[in-house]
């Protein structure tokens, strides 16, 4: 996805959030039974899902990024994945803790204010919409290195693309 999909997507979600939650607030207050049950401890489950999976991806790219710059013998090769990766990671991190916060104000709202209602679960869902987004790109990211170089880590026999299952 490009970098300008995934902005768009997000300025759209954001201006929909908003014109739903001032206009027609009752579509995201807690009536709608789903988003009552999902804003609450299973957003925070779901979140945790996908962070973990996210960072752990992220984790592995930052380490093969750093072994195909060994084997180039070129320290730095790589800013822009590097400050894209961060920026991903830490965002998540960020969106993490801005979802608990979100749960501790809907805690202190009341049934009948469905416009509050309305704009912390439509907060909830855009934070979700955005880690689906890093997760996706951070996806793409893990296909598209592939297999780098022509050589495998791991070879140490000097061949390039065999490991010892291929032999047998």
């Amino acid at each position: 996805m490009s970098r300008l999909l995934a902005r768009s997507t997000m300025l759209l979600a954001i201006f929909a959030w908003l014109l739903v939650s001032l206009r027609h607030p009752d579509l995201l207050s807690d009536r709608n039974t789903f988003l009552k049950s999902l804003v609450g401890p299973d957003l925070l489950a779901v979140l945790g899902i996908m962070v973990t999976i996210a960072l752990g991806s992220a984790a592995n790219i930052h380490f093969e990024l750093n072994k195909l710059e060994e084997r180039a013998k070129s320290k730095g090769s790589f800013p822009k994945a590097r400050r894209a990766l961060h920026r991903s990671a830490y965002s998540l991190i960020l969106l993490f803790v801005a979802a608990v916060v979100l749960l501790v104000v809907k805690g202190d709202l009341s049934a009948s204010q469905s416009a509050q209602q309305s704009l912390v679960n439509g907060g909830a869902l855009l934070i979700v919409l955005f880690n689906a987004l890093v997760l996706f790109d951070i996806t793409r990211m893990a296909f598209v290195m592939g297999p780098q170089l022509g050589t495998r880590a791991d070879d140490s026999t000097g061949t390039t693309g065999t490991s010892p299952s291929d032999t047998h």
